[in-house]
């Protein structure tokens, strides 16, 4: 018999359910976010300040829970790397399922300003993760509108800069993909759109520069989480230099120019430690299992 199960995903959760009732809770059940059952059913559980801010939403209450720790970020496990050393720019595309139930939808004109946006940078490399799970027309969109875009770029005979040859598309539909970790280790730059909430919390555990696309239109929960994580200067918005104010950015304290974010000044990049998220509930685990158990 397992001391613990723990689980992930709402696909899993019928499991996790299962093994409670069949080892009389013995095995202490633990769900990584909001499960769609009653959350007195599960042992544990692991929400994050999003979680926490959707549950505030329903009722005060409901966010102080008895079986519940909270962390930042979604668990990624992840530590802060040496960021990458490059002459230019290696930029990491990551796009989301084009839907995010706390305050965003993913539409087809993010992907070209995504494009518009990085098209004028002089970029050494780009790779684009797709997730296993978007609906289709937003794949089709994405295949058309950024892909095409990004390989059939015209070339300036005036321009000094190179176009991007590099180009990669990484589909987790499909396997033998590698590491996502592997794959944002290699970027020196994060773009992310607003949905992509698991893959902007390995980023920022990993200590890469994030930029969401999209933030400007994300409401409700996720608009506090994003501004949270902004003021924490853990994530900035993806705003290219040659957007619409842009004209009007100093440099930042550095006495650099984020061309990634220029709608204003920056403060230095801040630092999220999720081995401490881990520390604390490991903690928190292992006190509820031995209270449970004693």
């Amino acid at each position: 018999m397992p001391r613990f199960a723990i689980a992930a995903t709402r696909q899993a959760l019928p499991g996790l359910l299962e093994i409670r009732k069949r080892t009389d809770g013995r095995t202490m059940t633990v769900y990584l976010g909001l499960p769609d059952t009653k959350l007195s059913n599960v042992d544990a559980l692991l929400l994050t300040r999003l979680d926490q801010m959707k549950l505030r939403s329903i009722g005060p209450g409901r966010a102080n829970l008895d079986n519940a720790i909270s962390t930042l970020l979604p668990i990624s496990g992840l530590s802060p790397i040496t960021p990458v050393s490059a002459p230019d720019p290696s930029v990491v595309i990551c796009i989301g399922t084009g839907f995010e139930p706390s305050g965003f939808r993913l539409l087809t004109t993010d992907y070209d300003r995504i494009v518009d946006g990085i098209l004028h940078l002089p970029l050494s490399r780009i790779r684009i993760v797709m997730d296993p799970e978007p609906n289709r027309g937003m794949r089709t969109a994405l295949e058309s509108r950024v892909v095409k875009r990004i390989r059939e770029q015209p070339v300036d005979p005036n321009s000094t800069k190179k176009p991007v040859t590099d180009v990669e598309v990484i589909d987790y539909a499909v396997g033998g993909q590698p590491p996502l970790a592997e794959v944002l280790a290699s970027a020196t730059h994060v773009i992310a759109t607003a949905d992509n909430i698991p893959v902007i919390s390995m980023a920022v555990s990993m200590g890469l520069p994030v930029y969401i696309a999209g933030m400007e239109r994300v409401s409700n929960e996720l608009r506090s989480y994003y501004h949270m994580l902004d003021g924490r200067n853990l994530v900035r918005r993806f705003y290219p230099q040659n957007s619409r104010y842009s004209y009007m950015l100093a440099p930042d304290i550095t006495g650099n120019i984020d061309e990634f974010s220029a709608i204003r000044d920056h403060d230095p990049w801040g630092t999220y430690d999720a081995q401490q998220d881990l520390s604390d509930v490991a903690e928190f685990i292992k006190e509820r299992y031995i209270e449970i158990n004693s």
